[in-house]
């Protein structure tokens, strides 16, 4: 051994001999020092119990007078040893993990803890547990019975944390060997070649006992062997050496039959104890659940008993979640004086900063009330105010509460409330809602030019007044509503911002777009609005003001005949995209819907297009009376005549009027699940203009269908 090179390690056990050879011989007389040891690591139990034999006990043991001739003799054991009599008697009184690192201690240890003739001391170590586990199973040594439930090494490579027992089995297992050593029994006689007959297997599972799991339920099944099946997980060395010597069964035999119950007899035994011990570990777990319990109780208990000797009350006490606090007060441990020393300075922290905590919410809640009462007298006060003008842009009440002069008379709280106290504020109301109209223009403008931004750029000032106006002044700076679906698809700033003021007052305008998902959103209308213009012949920088007038007089306006559509002077530049939109939407889920096998005599076309001679887009500079507009669907007294007739038929005046030729086109699905697009107008001009402008036909009496089930088009 002294050859080896130097670097390569020798094996464990030739260390291990080495260390016992020179525990054996004596003490060398040079002054060589003794060879450093390795310090055990902190937290490990390696040697606990190695002095416990040179433990004087006097009190409980009868020690010889006679002293060791040597101390590396090794007699000096035997000279010292406590009588062995008394031996069993005290270690029947530990518990049987205690036990078990006693016998490893010593050899002499190990010899008196592991004989046979003492086994009471076993049984009456296992009696000291309350409750008390099952009686050891016959096919276990008591030792291994106890290692099994309150150790966690397992049975197969030592490894600990083995969490996995198998109590039928009777080992413990770690993840690793449980998944090499339990294996299904379809896995065990399909994958092996084991070749038993269908019937055979069935005895074989039956003999054989599988894995319970954590719950008794399922493990009282189990008792019963033609349970037993092929998903159930077997301990494969033991299974497979069974399978391969296979016990002697008369034909046709069952595994139901009483002639066979004497070769299950060993495994119902076993599956009887592992459902004891099931049992035993869940009752046990519902005694660690109680003490727990009891003793968080005790402790809190104790806890304010301390705090309110301190002057502290339970009304103190954090009533929301509180880790911290939950870990000082609620733990299982004693509340000793030590403790209380160190966590009472914790606990005065906490109870400081939730008394804090609930002055700063009762201050904000009365100045919620205050600005409960403030805000009727703001609205009276601000609607008697000349020196705003017309277009000035109001906040709803979220906003409005927020105003530093609103805030600022709320956070007065001496200061009575009344109509002279908000008279009082003018000169400030009035520069607070100047900087609001300002900022709404400016969020406005960056929502059109699709720039991020955040309230820290807005205090800095990054949007002025003259770059908004700029951007609000586009052809397509318009905008949507998509909180709860309001419908507000097209419309201009004015428009959307009395839409936010009035139908969404608890929301503020300064969320950024897109923070909670919602808000008020661009319209999408730039290319729309292109198409617009470019199909009027106007350039597509002409500002927003220019095409409202424009559309207001009648010179820019939709030919396309819709009943519907209000008269020019009703109608401005955002009202016109709204209403081309609505119908594009339209007719992009109509195709959606269509079916693919259609019939090709009928078909559906856009009734908005941009080019050619169907152009729905008109620009006549001439002008004309906008009031005496001609109607724009014309229907002649023969069509009229048809319609009246065919809507005498109608078998109830709630019946929906259905398009018969948007039935034929629609899909199966949709006609039958979603048939809102199927729904006719009420109106004659509606009718002709629903035939000629979405399937370019003439009307026939067959065009109209009636349906009662008024449900299903609401």
């Amino acid at each position: 051994m002294e050859n080896n090179k130097s670097g390569s390690r020798a094996p464990v056990r030739v260390l291990r001999r080495r260390i016992i050879e020179s525990s054996d011989s004596p003490e060398p007389a040079t002054n060589t020092p003794a060879p450093q040891t390795r310090a055990p690591k902190k937290g490990r139990r390696n040697g606990k119990l190695s002095m416990i034999t040179d433990v004087p006990m006097d009190i409980l043991f009868e020690v010889r007078l006679r002293l060791p001739l040597h101390p590396t003799d090794k007699r000096a054991w035997t000279h010292r040893l406590v009588s062995p009599a008394l031996w069993p008697q005290i270690l029947s009184r530990l518990h049987p993990s205690d036990l078990l690192n006693v016998a490893r201690t010593s050899k002499c240890l190990r010899s008196i803890v592991l004989a046979r003739k003492h086994r009471f001391v076993w049984t009456a170590s296992l009696r000291t547990i309350e409750p008390a586990p099952p009686p050891c199973p016959a096919h276990l040594s008591e030792p291994h019975y106890a290692a099994m439930l309150f150790e966690k090494n397992c049975s197969s490579c030592g490894a600990q944390r083995a969490l996995r027992v198998e109590h039928a089995v009777g080992l413990r297992f770690c993840r690793l060997c449980y998944e090499d050593f339990m294996c299904t029994g379809a896995a065990i006689l399909y994958h092996g070649d084991v070749g038993l007959s269908p019937r055979l297997e069935r005895v074989v599972m039956g003999m054989m006992p599988c894995s319970t799991g954590k719950d008794w339920e399922k493990a009282l099944v189990l008792e019963t062997p033609a349970e037993h099946s092929y998903e159930h997980m077997y301990y494969a060395p033991e299974f497979i050496e069974l399978a391969e010597n296979p016990p002697n069964v008369p034909e046709g035999a069952e595994v139901t039959d009483q002639a066979l119950a004497p070769l299950f007899a060993d495994c119902v035994a076993r599956h009887k104890h592992a459902t004891a011990v099931v049992r035993w570990q869940e009752s046990v777990k519902l005694a660690e659940q109680e003490a727990q319990k009891a003793a968080k109780i005790r402790r809190y208990t104790s806890v304010v008993q301390r705090l309110e000797g301190l002057g502290w009350s339970q009304a103190d006490f954090p009533m929301r979640e509180n880790r911290d606090w939950d870990t000082l007060v609620y733990s299982t441990a004693e509340l000793t004086d030590q403790i209380w020393k160190k966590i009472c300075p914790r606990l005065e922290r906490i109870l400081k900063s939730e008394r804090n905590t609930r002055e700063a919410q009762a201050r904000e809640q009365r100045v919620k009330d205050r600005l409960t009462t403030i805000l009727p007298l703001y609205e009276e006060f601000v609607k008697g105010l000349t020196s705003l003008g017309p277009d000035v842009f109001l906040p709803n009440d979220y906003d409005a509460r927020n105003l530093p002069s609103i805030q600022a008379l709320a956070r007065h709280e001496t200061k009575e409330i009344t109509p002279e106290a908000i008279a009082a504020l003018e000169p400030a109301l009035l520069d607070d809602l100047r900087s609001y109209n300002t900022n709404v223009k400016a969020l406005a403008a960056a929502v059109v030019n699709r720039k991020p931004w955040n309230p820290v750029e807005l205090e800095l000032g990054y949007f002025n007044k003259e770059t908004a106006d700029a951007e609000l002044a586009r052809h397509d700076a318009l905008f949507r509503c998509d909180i709860d679906r309001c419908g507000i698809a097209v419309a201009t700033l004015r428009e959307i911002h009395e839409h936010w003021r009035t139908a969404h007052r608890g929301l503020p305008w300064f969320t950024p777009v897109g923070m909670l998902g919602t808000g008020i959103t661009h319209a999408e209308v730039l290319k729309l609005g292109e198409e617009v213009l470019d199909a009027a012949g106007l350039p597509r920088d002409t500002p927003q003001h220019v095409l409202d007038k424009l559309v207001k007089q009648g010179f820019l306006r939709c030919v396309c005949g819709d009943p519907t559509l209000p008269p020019p002077a009703e109608l401005d530049w955002a009202a016109l995209l709204r209403h081309i939109k609505a119908s594009q939407d339209e007719y992009q889920v109509r195709a959606v819907q269509k079916r693919d096998d259609h019939d090709r005599r009928y078909v559906l076309r856009p009734i908005h297009v941009f080019e050619g001679p169907r152009c729905c887009i008109s620009f006549d500079e001439t002008p004309y009376d906008t009031v005496a507009l001609p109607t724009p669907t014309v229907v002649n007294d023969r069509t009229r005549h048809k319609i009246e007739e065919r809507l005498e038929w109608r078998p109830t005046e709630d019946a929906v009027l259905v398009c018969r030729v948007c039935r034929l086109l629609t899909a199966k699905p949709y006609r039958c699940h979603r048939p809102q697009l199927l729904k006719l107008p009420d109106t004659v001009e509606g009718i002709v203009y629903h035939i000629h402008g979405w399937h370019c036909k003439e009307f026939d009496k067959t065009d109209i269908l009636f349906d009662t089930r008024v449900e299903r088009y609401e």
